[in-house]
C-alpha cells in the first residue's frame, strides 16, 4: 500500500487510523447477532469507521498536527468528514436514515450530540469553512489516501468536489 503522506496523529498514517478503527467495528460487529453486520446499521458503521476523520486530510490540519499555528475552526475536521460520510451514505442507501445517522455520528464523534433539527443545517459560515477545507487539500494525497480506503471497503471513492456540489445536508 502506497503510503498517503496524511497522519491522523503524530506519526500516524491517517489511513492506518481510520482502516483500524473500521477492523475494531468489524470485531465487534462479530460479537452481534450475525444479521446486524450486513444490515444497513452494520454497513453504516463499517463505513463511518473509514470516513470518520477524513476532514484530517486537510492541509490545516496537517500542519496543525506539526506544531504550526493554523486558526482552530481551519483546522478542525469533523463537519468536513460527516459531510464526505453522509455523501457516502446516500449513494449507498435510498432512504434519509443512514446518512443523516452516519453525519451526526461523525459530526459528534469527539462531543455531546446537539439536536438534529439544527445540526441537519448548514449556516454560510460553516458552509465557506468546509469550501476553504476542500481548497486546502492536496489531490494527490487525497487520491491515495481514498485508493487506499477503497481497498478495504469504501464502498465509492469520493472526490471533494462532492461538497462542492452539494455541501448542504
Amino acid at each position: 500500500m502506497l503510503p498517503s503522506q496524511l497522519y491522523s496523529h503524530p506519526g500516524k498514517l491517517l489511513e492506518e487510523h481510520l482502516i483500524s478503527t473500521q477492523k475494531l467495528i468489524v470485531h465487534y460487529l462479530s460479537e452481534m447477532p450475525d444479521d446486524l453486520a450486513e444490515s444497513a446499521l452494520g454497513i453504516t458503521a463499517k463505513i463511518v469507521g473509514l470516513t470518520h476523520d477524513l476532514g484530517k486530510a486537510t492541509d490545516f490540519f496537517q500542519k496543525h498536527l506539526k506544531g504550526e499555528r493554523v486558526p482552530k475552526k481551519l483546522s478542525r475536521h469533523s463537519l468536513f468528514s460527516a459531510l464526505i460520510t453522509y455523501h457516502i451514505l446516500k449513494e449507498q442507501f435510498q432512504n434519509n436514515e443512514m446518512p443523516m445517522l452516519g453525519y451526526m455520528t461523525v459530526l459528534r464523534h469527539h462531543g455531546d450530540l446537539e439536536n438534529p433539527e439544527t445540526e441537519a443545517y448548514l449556516e454560510d459560515e460553516e458552509i465557506d469553512l468546509v469550501k476553504k477545507q476542500i481548497d486546502n487539500i492536496d489531490q494527490e494525497k487525497w487520491s491515495i489516501l481514498i485508493d487506499n480506503l477503497y481497498k478495504y471497503g469504501l464502498p465509492t471513492i469520493p472526490t471533494v468536489y462532492c461538497l462542492m456540489i452539494n455541501p448542504v445536508v
